[in-house]
């Protein structure tokens, strides 16, 4: 538990210098710098791997017990299930690959061990918390992986009823807007969202804003959630009628999401 907890420690550690650096060196330089997910996937998902290992492991069987051979038939499994998503995704990323056989590894034992902690119809506040804990971490990490690996950005330059298709998605400028007052001008480009067929799938509005005082331009996002993906437009500028934006495809954030609750829903039931 400790060698875990000190990965685990670590794992944090990564995630808040990648998100309080970038506002420390601006307070301290003046000069504005951002950090990419590919920071937080070469420092966070590496330091997640022994966990995902020791949590499949030395969680159910102790660090004192001698290595079943069960858990080779898992290792095997989970390497074969890793293997075929890492051909389906088409990643030659090391940590992914290393990432993907953890997760798998860890998922396939918890539920095992579920499914016979199911059986045997024992109320053991513990474990099923430590199982639910589990699942939910592994769930994390594979999203996080197939989010890295899956994710795509695209430009969008064009004007009024200017169209772009982008990995089956086609994205169509309908209207530009402009508004003012008091503390900001805003400008405001309306897109169409739809399929090869034409079917409608959204509506997005992303905006730009100048604020008169601080002369800071800020983009607000407008962000379209669906079960498997979401969808982020974010306008850069409008320039004599030319719109700007930057168009972002994000993979697996719902159940990431889910992943989050689960694993910290673990801990809840052992709270009494």
């Amino acid at each position: 538990m400790l060698i875990a907890s000190m990965f685990a420690l670590a794992a944090v550690s990564s995630v808040v210098l990648g998100t309080i650096y970038p506002l420390y060196y601006d307070y301290m330089t003046g000069q504005k710098i951002s950090i990419g997910p590919f920071f937080y996937i070469a420092t966070f998902v590496p330091l997640y791997i022994p966990m995902l290992f020791m949590a499949g492991i030395f969680g159910y069987m102790g660090w004192n017990s001698k290595l079943k051979p069960k858990i080779i038939i898992y290792f095997v499994i989970a390497f074969i299930i890793s293997a075929i998503i890492v051909y389906l995704i088409e990643t030659r990323s090391y940590i992914a690959m290393f990432a993907l056989l953890a997760a798998c590894f860890l998922l396939i034992y918890t539920l095992h061990e579920l499914y016979i902690f199911w059986q045997s119809k024992q109320i053991a506040t513990n474990k099923l918390a430590m199982y639910i804990s589990h699942l939910g971490l592994a769930g994390f990490v594979l999203c996080v992986v197939l989010n890295a690996c899956l994710q795509y950005e695209a430009d969008f330059v064009g004007g009024l009823d200017h169209k772009a298709e982008i990995d089956g998605f086609i994205f169509k400028l309908q209207d530009i807007k402009y508004s003012k007052n008091t503390e900001f001008v805003r400008q405001i480009a309306k897109f169409q969202i739809t399929d090869k067929a034409g079917n409608e799938i959204s509506n997005l509005a992303p905006e730009h804003r100048l604020y008169n005082i601080e002369k800071v331009a800020i983009s607000k996002t407008h962000i379209h959630s669906f079960l498997f993906y979401d969808l982020y437009i974010a306008l850069s500028r409008v320039q004599a009628d030319k719109v700007h934006a930057k168009i972002y495809y994000k993979p697996a954030m719902a159940f990431l999401w889910l992943s989050l609750f689960i694993m910290f829903l673990g801990p809840l039931l052992r709270v009494k």
